[in-house]
């Protein structure tokens, strides 16, 4: 697998090969980060699910200012790092092992914001972790969440203060697009 676009494009990551774990397609990464354009420019994200790191790294090399990537997995955790590493990104990123709900706990209780969150749950989790999304304070005002689901997942139009803007699908998976109203 290589970063699309950015200062580190064409460079080579690890990916995990664990089951249950499945990287997001080039075209789809392409397509993701086309659509955000020049939004993550200086912005602070938040890659929940992040297996590889690749959607986090990506955006570091397309000018994010910080990521912060969890994912329960050890060897998931070990390979970001290692990616991170070889990339030159380690002091930009900020890795957890932790489950996606006890990371948003503490980023409420330490009042951390994000401007952009990527959701990539496990197939058929995208609906919950959303929701748990909407219902946390992470968010700053004008916010993004790309939420990476199976085609037959519909997701809702409005969850508390986040609206959603619209889908785009590639075969199997989508990319549904959500702002806060606030």
């Amino acid at each position: 697998m290589r970063i699309i676009g950015g200062t580190a494009k064409s460079r080579k990551i690890k990916v995990p090969w664990i089951h249950g774990t499945r990287p997001t397609l080039d075209n789809v990464k392409e397509a993701l980060f086309n659509i955000l354009g020049e939004f993550i420019q200086g912005k602070t994200i938040l890659d929940l699910y992040a297996g590889s790191g690749s959607l986090g790294i990506e955006a570091l090399s397309r000018g994010a200012k910080s990521i912060t990537l969890v994912d329960t997995n050890p060897k998931c955790i070990s390979v970001i790092q290692d990616n991170l590493k070889n990339l030159g990104f380690s002091k930009q990123a900020v890795v957890l092992n932790l489950k996606a709900a006890q990371a948003i706990e503490r980023f409420s209780r330490t009042k951390k914001r994000f401007d952009l969150v990527i959701l990539d749950p496990p197939y058929g989790m995208a609906k919950k972790s959303l929701n748990m999304l909407a219902k946390s304070d992470i968010l700053k005002g004008h916010s993004f969440i790309v939420v990476e689901h199976y085609k037959k997942e519909i997701l809702p139009e409005k969850d508390h203060d986040l609206t959603h803007k619209r889908t785009t699908r590639y075969g199997d998976t989508c990319l549904s697009f959500y702002t806060t109203t606030y």
